[in-house]
C-alpha cells in the first residue's frame, strides 16, 4: 500500500511517469508539425490542411488590381504550391502564382483587372501531390466585362450578342392577360423572334416600364432583346402615381406583380418556347425599382416581413403547377435604369440573389438619387458576395439617354450569365427547373 501512497519514495514508479511524460510531448509535437505519429503525414491532426486570405479590407470583397497575402498549412507536403483563382459557378479559372520554394506557405498575389470579370470567387492551393484546400468565398470588384461577346448589340452571327434578326421580322402579340386580381386584368405584350425561329429554350426578359406607363413604353428594349434572339415581356403594373416616391404598399404590390409575372411565364414555358430557369428582370424608373426589389425578393415571397399575408392585393396568382408544386419566382439576373432600390435591398437581399446592373444620372432630381445611392447599392451586394455593377452618368438626369453605353455593358453581361454560365445555380432561391 505504501508504494502508492508515497510515489516520491519509488524511484521506478518516478522514471516511469517521466517517460510516459516525455513520449506524450514528443506525440503533441509530432501531430502539430503535421508529420503524423504512426498514422502518417496525410492525417495532420493538430494543424489540419487550410488556406486563408489576409483581405486589403475588413469586408469580404476585393477589388481587382489590389495585392492580398494567400497563407495555408499542408501536412508538410513537398511544394511548390501553385495558387489559383477559381470563380463560383462556372468554369473561369487562373493561375495568381507559384512558390518558388517547396517550403513556402504563403504568397502575395493580385488580380488581374484586365481579364477577370467581377463576381463571387475562392482561392485554391495545391502541390504536385496535395490539393490543400480553398478559401472561403469572396467577391472580386472589377470593371472587366467579358469579352465572349464582341460587338453586342450590333448586326451580326452571335445570337443574344449580336442583333441576329430584323426590327421588321419581329412578332408582337399585344394584351395577353397573366394575372386578375381585384377586378383588375395585368397584361403584357409579347415581343418574340420570328416564327420562323426554331430555337427552343430560349432565355426570357420581363421589363416593367416607368411608372404610369404602359405596356407599350416596352416597345424599344423589348424589340431590341427580341432582335438579340430574346423572347420578352413588357409588363402593366399597379403603380399610382398620385402617390410621391412610390410608397411602400404600392411598391409591395408592384413587386409581387412582377413575381406574378415571372410565374406565369414558367407555367407557360413549354408554349412561348422559353427556358424556365433563364430570366431576366429589366425596367425603367418605377419599373427598374420593382426590377430590383424583384431579384433581391425571389426567394422572400411569402415572408410576412415584407409581403404581408394581411394585404389582400399582395400579388399570389399563378402560385401552383397542375401537381400542385410551388411556381418558384427567382430570376437569373436584375438590371434598372434610373429606379433605385428603396426598401429591400438592405433588408431582404442574400447571398442568392442575380447579378444585378444599376445605371443611375447624377442629376437626376426626381427622387433625389445620387451616385451615392448606387455606390451604396453596389456595396450592400457585393458584402454578400452578389455580382453587381453600377455606372452613373453625372451629366445625364431621370431620362438617361445613355442607350449605347448600357447595351455595351449589359448586352455582354447577360451573354455571360444567361447564355455562357447559363444561370449559376448560386443565385437561385431555389433548385432549378429540370
Amino acid at each position: 500500500m505504501r508504494f502508492f501512497k508515497d510515489p516520491s519514495n519509488n524511484p521506478l514508479l518516478l522514471l516511469l511517469l517521466l517517460v510516459i511524460i516525455i513520449v506524450s510531448i514528443f506525440i503533441i509535437a509530432s501531430q502539430s508539425r503535421g508529420i503524423g505519429f504512426m498514422a502518417g503525414p496525410a492525417q495532420c491532426v493538430g494543424l489540419p490542411p487550410s488556406v486563408t486570405i489576409k483581405k486589403p479590407v475588413a469586408a469580404t470583397v476585393i477589388t481587382a488590381g489590389t495585392s492580398f497575402a494567400v497563407k495555408w498549412s499542408a501536412c508538410d507536403a513537398p511544394g511548390p504550391y501553385t495558387v489559383s483563382l477559381i470563380k463560383a459557378g462556372s468554369g473561369f479559372a487562373t493561375v495568381l502564382g507559384t512558390t518558388a520554394t517547396v517550403n513556402n506557405k504563403s504568397l502575395t498575389v493580385t488580380i488581374d483587372p484586365t481579364s477577370t470579370p467581377p463576381g463571387s470567387y475562392y482561392v485554391t492551393v495545391a502541390s504536385a501531390t496535395l490539393t490543400v484546400g480553398t478559401s472561403e468565398i469572396f467577391t472580386v470588384n472589377s470593371s472587366y466585362i467579358p469579352l465572349t461577346c464582341t460587338n453586342p448589340g450590333a448586326s451580326g452571327a452571335v445570337r443574344y450578342c449580336n442583333e441576329i434578326f430584323d426590327e421588321s421580322e419581329i412578332v408582337v402579340t399585344s394584351g395577353i392577360t397573366y394575372s386578375t386580381i381585384a377586378s383588375t386584368n395585368l397584361t403584357f405584350d409579347l415581343y418574340t423572334p420570328p416564327l420562323s425561329d426554331t430555337a427552343t429554350n430560349r432565355p426570357l426578359e420581363i421589363f416593367f416600364p416607368g411608372g404610369g406607363g404602359t405596356a407599350e413604353g416596352g416597345a424599344a428594349p423589348c424589340g431590341q432583346a427580341a432582335r438579340l434572339g430574346y423572347v420578352c415581356m413588357s409588363g402593366i403594373y399597379r403603380n399610382d402615381n398620385s402617390i410621391p416616391g412610390f410608397s411602400s404598399t404600392e411598391q409591395k404590390r408592384a413587386t409581387s406583380d412582377m413575381h406574378a409575372l415571372i410565374r406565369f411565364a414558367r407555367l407557360h414555358a413549354s408554349e412561348y418556347r422559353i427556358d424556365p430557369n433563364k430570366i431576366m428582370l429589366a425596367g425603367v424608373s418605377a419599373g427598374g425599382t420593382t426590377a430590383l426589389e424583384a431579384a433581391t425578393t425571389g426567394d422572400n415571397l411569402d415572408s410576412t416581413n415584407w409581403f404581408p399575408t394581411s394585404d389582400p392585393l399582395i400579388n399570389r396568382t399563378n402560385a401552383t403547377y397542375s401537381n400542385g408544386d410551388i411556381v418558384p419566382s427567382w430570376s437569373c439576373m436584375a438590371k434598372s435604369n434610373s429606379g433605385a432600390p428603396m426598401v429591400s435591398t438592405n433588408t431582404l437581399a442574400d447571398a442568392k440573389d442575380p447579378p444585378t446592373v444599376l445605371f443611375l444620372g447624377g442629376l437626376d432630381l426626381t427622387h433625389g438619387w445620387t451616385c451615392a445611392t448606387g455606390e451604396v447599392f453596389t456595396a450592400a451586394l457585393s458584402v454578400l458576395g452578389v455580382p453587381s455593377y453600377f455606372q452613373c452618368f453625372p451629366g445625364s438626369d431621370h431620362s438617361l439617354n445613355e442607350d449605347d453605353a448600357i447595351d455595351a455593358v449589359v448586352i455582354p453581361m447577360a451573354y455571360e450569365e444567361l447564355i455562357v454560365e447559363s444561370c449559376p445555380q448560386e443565385y437561385s432561391g431555389l433548385s432549378k427547373i429540370q
